[in-house]
């Protein structure tokens, strides 16, 4: 229904009262009720529109939404495979406790082995760091006071025996130990000092192929 029609005079569109002699009928507050319901049915045609609009803001949403949650789970897995190979490596991962523990072997061991010459008890707190913490700081060191201390326990040196081992066990624990130093720290400042040792136990012992 169009209401820009002259309703009895009065012209709604404009406002003003046309020259009809009806016009002279409307009172004011005929005229104000006119222009309300005017003002209603406006909105009313313009409704649909704003809801539409509304409606396709809210579908515009929604997709952004879900691409943006899409590329989200997309990206997660490569940064946590990215995350597994750049950590830490494992060796380098110490408990702070049982590195202390195992500082205090050696320095046990240095004792025993540099001014003790007590050997067989060098050997064994090189064993106890051995198994109990193999990812120790200073592990090429106890290798190479373990290895030189099987090698002249061998050459019957020291102040201390053994007779759990035979010499040629002894020379064999020594290339062992000295082999997995000059394997595992070849920048070691040990690992130039046991060079003439272990080449007269026969070389080093080649790592078992996988």
């Amino acid at each position: 229904m169009s209401l820009d029609k002259d309703w009895g005079g009065f012209n709604l569109s404009t406002g003003t009262a046309g020259d009809s002699p009806a016009s002279s009928r409307y009172e004011p507050r005929c005229v104000v009720e006119l222009f309300a319901l005017r003002a209603h049915c406006g909105r009313g045609a313009r409704g649909p529109s704003i809801t539409g609009e509304v409606i396709l803001m809210k579908k515009f949403l929604v997709t952004l939404f879900v691409i943006l949650a899409a590329i989200s789970l997309q990206a997660s897995p490569s940064h946590a495979q990215g995350a597994a190979k750049t950590g830490p490596d494992p060796s380098t991962l110490r408990d702070e406790d049982l590195e202390k523990d195992s500082l205090h072997n050696l320095e046990v061991a240095r004792h025993y082995f540099k001014l003790k010459k007590a050997y067989v008890a060098a050997i064994k707190r090189c064993e106890e760091i051995d198994a109990g913490n193999p990812n120790f700081a200073k592990m090429d060191e106890v290798l190479f006071i373990a290895g030189e201390s099987s090698l002249r326990l061998a050459g019957n040196r020291g102040k201390q025996h053994t007779k759990e081992k035979t010499a040629e066990q002894l020379r064999q624990d020594a290339r062992v130990y000295l082999s997995r130093l000059v394997a595992d720290y070849p920048d070691s400042v040990f690992t130039k000092q046991v060079a003439v040792d272990l080449q007269a136990l026969g070389g080093p012992i080649p790592k078992p192929t996988p």
